[in-house]
């Protein structure tokens, strides 16, 4: 099992699940259920001792749709969720970036660019 693999777990939750993730830049497709997803931005460094809330580049931008069809917005999140977890390779530190509403489940598109930082990728889960 890798690092991200397990750090999952951390960012998910017990009682939450993930669809999946993807280096940033990139695009993947992934299988997602109906109803709200939320979108998480990622990457590994060093701690944040300057009391700063960690935040995600201002040069990434995501698009997600549903696969042939157009790319839905993603709602800002209804309160800021970020929060940083210490492994043996630095600190693993994710931002919520927002959520979408999926209607039906299916094969949705997720486009990246931008990121920095080490090895930057978003996470989709609930």
């Amino acid at each position: 099992m890798g690092l991200l693999d397990g750090i999952g777990g951390f960012l998910t939750g017990a009682s939450r699940s993930a669809y999946g993730w993807m280096d940033v830049p990139g695009t993947t497709t992934l299988d997602l259920p109906a109803g709200e997803v939320s979108i998480y931005y990622c990457e590994v460094g060093q701690r944040s001792d300057n009391g700063r809330r960690f935040e995600p580049p201002s040069s990434l931008e995501v698009g997600l749709g549903p696969e042939g069809g157009q790319p839905v917005p993603i709602v800002p999140g209804r309160m800021p969720l970020s929060g940083e977890q210490p492994t043996q390779d630095g600190v693993y530190q994710f931002v919520k970036l927002g959520e979408v509403v999926v209607d039906a489940p299916g094969r949705w598109v997720v486009t990246a660019t931008g990121g920095e930082g080490g090895r930057p990728h978003l996470r989709l889960g609930t």
